[in-house]
């Protein structure tokens, strides 16, 4: 019942896409209806096809000149030269006038279709009531139909008037013109033919030919490959160098499985699958577990097929009938043959479905798809090795496993890398296209400021919170939240200022009773940490300890290796004072100032810095009668680790695709401004064309981490092949460093 009831639904849909509105153009070569996708289409009365199309149906091969944009069809003898957007054509060398020109149209070269047909001799008609074109070409013969040219009219002659002798210019050196050094670039395209030693792509209704090197590298549904392993219709990106060598070769196809629905000539619907699919001229047809080819008049509906199809289309250019389950019936002893070596097992594709960073308890879904019957697992970095995935009972070769994300493990943005192991031989390793992090630990937070329960006399104390998820996802500042609360319920308003994970509170005096500031950390991967930070303000405050006052130039500043730290107290006069941080350094020396008795200052430059730390500025001074002064600095000092001033990039990966925006994430020295530039760069009309795309400002963190908000990849170009690449610069205490680029993909 439920298959009727499919089929139901299923029937009328295919009737409507197999039929056409009642205004579509039909053409018709020797009896065969061409293919209506692309469509025919009219313009300025005339019938206009897909320049490939057109050629291919009339018999013709098909050249490209890429540098004149000229598109030559050969049948025997016979040589028909067509121009974008030129109404002169050719017909063997000589020109003719067109109505209409070849042109660009939805991407693709259209060119008239009676203009070549006549050319080669054939009889084209015109049938109003069903809008088709009826063209009807005989077979070649050994003694070919020259073309007739079309007699173009004599134009008057004026009168000759009388020439004087010319004179003689003088003699200059020839002027020779500057040598344009061909550039590398990337460019995508269908394979039309694949040998050792070269490869041909059509790309934009023309072929381009990459000679292939032992230094190429080739990859085959992200495993490497012989270049005798691509096929016609497979989808091809192809760097190349200056010399137009081939240099990586990134080859995919797409794999359709499912039951005949409905066929018709050229065409299938499958019940997988809701578009219908075209079948290629050059299309393969294979029968599972049979050396013997079927033809297409072989498949019936109801058939199981697996079909291979071009990425992003819907073209078939392989078939393979599917051998039909047959019962089971009680086993025959085979006669014993010598055991067969089984074929090298490989990996067509691995996977996840990785939305973003992952937190303890959620949920990575893995793919890996390959050769059947092996043991198969993947690596999340170096984290955690050997995961195993179970192989699909429904589907041979499709290993799976829903991974539940332990607690307690971090990883930044890791490779995903698959293993596959059939009758004891290794596949090569497969590595999914988009790395993974793990962040199961919530974002550290560090207190400044009056203790857990204390009381204090100060109306206005320092206030800061230190919010760090170092080597984790990063911190989500939109989502974190910090409130304050004063005499239990009351909302007392203040103004947060950030630097890095620093954040410092600012606000009028408190009222004396309890105040509670409750802090939200939350990080990207959804972890929270919650602190109740819960003090004290007195009714009365204490008098001031009068004779000296210290005060240091850090602030609320993070301070690492080579920064220098200034510490100033103001007392008495003649005295002799030294300073201690913490007990990290003591006894430091200071200097009263010749002109300013009793200011005295002194200074240190921080030391490598293993961990990040804070410490108290205290001083001591003592008098000339012998007496001693202490004094105690806030807020207090912080110390961050001590990085590279370059950028180290994480996202996004080098060589690698992303989405529709991307992110730009890495580490830098604690504190830097970090600038990334992001621009894309392709080719129109055999030029370079470039242009910037955002650009994003930052300061790095208490760990030197920089994360910007996605920038948009809305690039609008008619280039072909572009490409994107981000440009990072760090700068700190006057100090740039050197760019660092990464080159992706949209």
């Amino acid at each position: 019942m439920k298959l009727r009831h499919y089929l139901l639904l299923v029937l009328p849909v295919l009737l409507a896409c197999l039929s056409l509105p009642a205004n579509a153009l039909n053409v018709i070569v020797n009896g065969q209806e061409l293919p209506s996708d692309p469509p025919a289409l009219q313009v300025a009365g005339r019938t206009m096809l897909p320049m490939r199309t057109v050629f291919e149906a009339l018999g013709a091969t098909v050249t490209w000149n890429d540098s004149t944009l000229t598109a030559t069809g050969t049948r025997g003898e016979v040589s028909v030269d067509l121009t974008i957007n030129s109404r002169e054509a050719r017909i063997n060398g000589r020109t003719t006038q067109l109505d209409v020109p070849a042109q660009l149209i939805n991407g693709r070269t259209y060119v008239p279709v009676r203009f070549p047909a006549e050319a080669f001799g054939a009889e084209v008609l015109w049938r109003e009531t069903s809008q088709t074109v009826i063209v009807n070409l005989a077979p070649l013969t050994t003694t070919p139909v020259e073309p007739v040219t079309p007699v173009t009219p004599v134009t008057p002659v004026p009168p000759v008037t009388p020439v004087t002798p010319p004179v003689t210019p003088p003699v200059t050196p020839p002027v020779t013109p500057p040598v344009v050094q061909p550039q590398p670039g990337t460019v995508t395209g269908v394979v039309s033919a694949a040998e050792a030693t070269r490869l041909t792509l059509t790309v934009n209704d023309g072929l381009q030919v990459f000679p292939l090197t032992a230094n190429t590298v080739i990859l085959r549904q992200g495993a490497q490959a012989a270049a005798t392993a691509l096929r016609p219709g497979d989808l091809a990106e192809v760097q190349y160098d200056a010399q137009r060598n081939a240099t990586l070769v990134k080859d995919t196809f797409d794999l359709v499985e499912g039951k005949i629905v409905a066929k018709v000539p050229n065409q299938l619907l499958l019940d997988s699958r809701p578009d219908i699919l075209m079948v290629q001229a050059q299309a393969t047809l294979a029968r599972e577990g049979s050396t013997v080819a079927p033809q297409y008049a072989d498949l019936h509906n109801g058939d199981q097929v697996a079909l291979r199809v071009t990425p992003g289309t819907n073209q078939i250019w392989e078939i393979t009938l599917k051998t039909p389950v047959t019962p089971v019936t009680p086993p025959v002893t085979p006669p014993v043959t010598p055991p067969v070596t089984p074929a090298a097992p490989g990996i067509d594709r691995f996977y996840s479905d990785a939305p973003g960073p992952l937190r303890a308890g959620q949920v990575l879904h893995v793919t890996l798809e390959g050769t059947p019957g092996g043991r198969a697992s993947f690596d999340l970095g170096t984290v955690r090795r050997g995961i195993r995935l179970q192989e699909s009972r429904a589907r041979a070769g499709r290993y799976e496993l829903d991974w539940v994300v332990p607690a307690g493990l971090n990883a930044l943005a890791v490779p995903l890398v698959g293993h596959l192991e059939v009758a004891g031989q290794q596949a090569p390793a497969s590595e999914a296209p988009d790395p993974v992090t793990v962040d199961s630990l919530a974002p550290q937070v560090t207190l400044y400021g009056p203790q857990q329960a204390e009381q204090t006399a100060n109306h206005q104390p320092n206030l800061a919170v230190l919010i760090a998820d170092e080597n984790g996802s990063g911190v989500d500042w939109e989502q974190t939240a910090i409130t304050m609360r004063v005499n239990n319920n009351q909302n007392w308003p203040f103004t947060a200022r950030r630097q890095g994970g620093l954040v410092t509170l600012s606000f009028d005096p408190l009222p004396a009773g309890p105040v509670l500031v409750a802090i939200d950390a939350r990080d990207l991967a959804g972890n929270v940490k919650h602190v109740d930070w819960a003090f004290a303000v007195a009714q009365v405050a204490p008098a001031a300890a009068p004779g000296l006052t210290v005060s240091h130039d850090a602030g609320g500043k993070i301070l690492t290796t080579g920064d220098t730290l200034t510490v100033t107290a103001t007392g008495p006069e003649g005295g002799t004072a030294t300073f201690n941080v913490g007990q990290w350094r003591t006894n430091v020396p200071m200097t009263e100032f010749y002109d300013l008795p009793g200011t005295y200052q002194g200074q240190i430059t921080v030391p490598d810095v293993a961990a990040a730390r804070q410490e108290t500025v205290t001083v001591r001074l003592r008098n000339a009668d012998g007496t001693i002064l202490r004094a105690t600095a806030t807020p207090v000092v912080l110390f961050g680790l001590n990085r590279a001033l370059a950028p180290q990039i994480v996202r996004p990966v080098a060589d690698t695709k992303v989405g529709a925006t991307v992110v730009i994430e890495g580490f830098t020295q604690p504190q830097a401004e970090v600038t990334a530039t992001v621009t894309w760069a392709g080719k129109f009309l055999g030029f370079d064309v470039n242009g910037q795309v955002g650009q994003a400002r930052m300061t790095a963190d208490e760990q030197g981490h920089f994360q910007s908000d996605p920038i948009a990849l809305d690039v609008s170009t008619l280039a072909g092949g572009v490409g994107y690449q981000v440009t990072v610069v760090s700068t700190r205490g006057g100090q740039t460093s050197d760019p660092v680029v990464v080159k992706f993909q949209k």
